[in-house]
């Protein structure tokens, strides 16, 4: 029995886990069950075992089952196989603090009996700890059990994973603004204290950046290489470049002349996008160096660098374009005091660091074609580290005594003994101490460490990305991201779904078009926002008619202008009008339809109730 603590205020965050969990354990040949605690108010052990035939058998029939049954049908699925390939039953027990005691022990024991020819695994979700399992657990069931402990990262560890692993990743290109990790921070630490809103607000923050940016679609190429961006926009149709050039040329180079030629244009582009994809991949791998420094710091100074060094903290304070690049301030000081603590380092804490660090260039995609030279003075480094070249962090000369040894230590290596010995022991400890003097600090391990950290810093970090033209490709604007987060996640998409012209033809040149209840539904969210949070029906009615009836009065205007020309017996003139009247009518009485369906839309997309 496997036991998973999953409690506390992260307990948001855990809520698909046993849900990925029981896919992930299906996709690896595993049969899952999982058992919700209301099965606890059935009558006997056995409909929760059905529970488990139903789900591992698909066998919609079995109201309730026993452990003969198991076996039997265990028996005919995994006959002829041998007993270390066959698949494993996993029970899973969501909440187990809510189960019944007595229905839990019969079931576990039931389950037990079934071990002779099935393996049966369960994974128990419980909030509290292991004295709580034995207390409510009968003690013939308990004894039955091997329990293993699993407890699940907290939010905290959540949150750094996935500024790691998604924003500092370098796979996605995604350049979050400084309000945005602000305000994502601040309702973190403020409300939830749960990953789920800031996920939701990433997917709201990216859908409006991709739906109001038309060069967001050179982000997935950029990542891949200068290359393949050349030839996606050499692929895009003949309509659209035209288009996707002049709005480069307005947003990264209003200076360029009109007249520039087309292929001196794909080229500047290639190279402005180019080189702020390589500035944002430095500036993610630098950023990453520095919070593994503070984390080896933080092991031998942990006041010093231990609250406000997390990955999370210094992303968010990075974000901001000026905090790292001003003369003074607590960006600057930061740097100092990290760079300052790193001289003091000895060659197994510079080797763990060195090994760090060198880990992040790999798992950042594109680290080292960006970090270049310096990735490869880190390697050298290490590599000199773990050859010992460097003794009490200085350089060690072969057949030189170490400082770490007073002279009666070295007497004792020396050939011969008495008052001879330990005076050449002496005047060889006093060489040695002016050697290591004169060499300076500039050829100590610390100094060397320092100064390759302080070259990426003044590289990468202190010059933000988004100061790079070429950075609105996948730099997300101010208003994409508050809006989403203190208003719902939705809004995103109604604010953004008007400017989908440029989607519809980069997704489908064929020239489909969004339907009129699409329209609808746009018009009555934008009007819907007038009203603040309650909207009279009657009002948003009247302004949604008015809206929407800019076409008909145009009608009807042709159908008055026809009746005071001159009265002939005309009829097909007649016909005509009539028929303009007769449609321009029917417009009028499908509008409370129409106003109907878009409130049922954004009622079914969450926003009205």
């Amino acid at each position: 029995m496997g036991l998973v603590f999953a409690g506390g205020l992260n307990s948001a965050d855990h809520k698909h886990t046993f849900q990925d969990l029981s896919a992930y354990l299906r996709s690896k040949g595993s049969h899952v069950a999982r058992l919700d605690p209301i099965l606890s108010n059935a009558a006997s052990p056995s409909v929760a075992l059905g529970q488990v035939l139903q789900q591992v058998a698909h066998l919609q029939g079995a109201a309730s089952g026993d452990a003969e049954g198991l076996m039997a049908w265990y028996r005919d699925l995994e006959a002829g196989a041998p007993a270390a390939e066959r698949s494993a039953v996993v029970v899973v027990l969501e909440e187990l603090e809510a189960w019944q005691p007595r229905l839990l022990g019969d079931l576990l024991i039931l389950l037990s009996e079934s071990r002779q020819e099935v393996p049966v695994v369960v994974l128990a979700h419980m909030s509290t700890s292991m004295a709580s399992l034995q207390a409510m657990v009968p003690p013939d069931a308990a004894c039955r059990l091997e329990c293993e402990t699993f407890k699940l990262p907290t939010a905290l560890d959540r949150f750094e994973l996935i500024v790691r692993d998604v924003l500092l990743s370098g796979k996605h290109g995604i350049l979050l603004h400084s309000s945005t990790c602000d305000a994502i921070d601040t309702y973190f630490q403020s409300h939830d204290f749960t990953t789920a809103s800031l996920m939701r607000a990433l997917q709201a923050t990216l859908l409006c950046h991709f739906m109001s940016e038309p060069l967001s679609m050179l982000i997935a190429p950029a990542v891949e290489g200068r290359s393949a961006l050349k030839e996606t926009i050499e692929k895009v149709s003949g309509e659209e470049l035209p288009r996707l050039l002049g709005h480069f040329r307005s947003m990264l180079c209003p200076g360029t002349a009109s007249d520039l030629p087309r292929e001196e244009l794909v080229a500047a582009l290639v190279a402005a996008v180019g080189a702020a994809r390589d500035a944002h991949v430095g500036w993610s791998v630098s950023l990453r160096w520095l919070s593994g420094a503070a984390r080896t710091l933080a092991q031998m100074e942990p006041q010093a660098f231990g609250a406000g060094f997390g990955l999370k903290d210094l992303f968010r304070i990075a974000s901001f374009p000026s905090y790292f690049s001003a003369e003074s301030g607590d960006g600057p000081n930061l740097l100092k005091k990290v760079l300052s603590s790193l001289m003091g380092l000895g060659a197994t804490e510079a080797s763990d660091l060195l090994r760090l660090w060198l880990e992040d260039v790999s798992q950042v995609e594109g680290g080292e074609n960006a970090l270049g030279e310096i990735a490869s003075e880190a390697r050298q480094l290490r590599e000199q580290v773990d050859s010992g070249f460097f003794a009490d962090g200085r350089p060690s000369s072969p057949g030189r005594p170490s400082l770490t040894e007073g002279p009666e230590a070295i007497s004792r290596r020396t050939p011969g003994r008495g008052r001879k010995s330990l005076e050449a022991a002496v005047v060889a400890f006093a060489d040695e101490q002016e050697r290591r003097r004169t060499l300076g600090a500039e050829n100590t391990l610390g100094y060397r460490l320092s100064q390759l950290l302080k070259t990426a810093l003044n590289r990468f970090l202190v010059q933000h990305p988004a100061s790079y033209p070429g950075s609105v490709v996948f730099r997300c604007r101010q208003d994409h991201g508050k809006t989403p987060l203190f208003g719902a996640p939705r809004d995103a998409f109604h604010m953004a779904m008007d400017p989908c012209a440029y989607l519809t033809k980069a997704v489908n040149t064929s020239g489909w078009d969004s339907s009129v209840s699409f329209h609808d539904t746009c018009t009555a969210y934008q009007l819907s926002l007038q009203h603040g949070e309650f909207v009279n029906i009657a009002e948003w009615f009247s302004e949604f008619s008015s809206a929407v009836k800019e076409g008909i009065p145009v009608q009807r205007a042709q159908r008055k202008k026809r009746r005071t020309k001159k009265h002939t017996p005309d009829k097909e003139m007649n016909f005509e009008s009539d028929g303009l009247a007769i449609q321009a009518d029917r417009e009028l009485l499908e509008l409370p339809a129409r106003f109907t369906q878009a409130l049922a839309e954004l009622q079914l997309m969450g926003y009205t109730r």
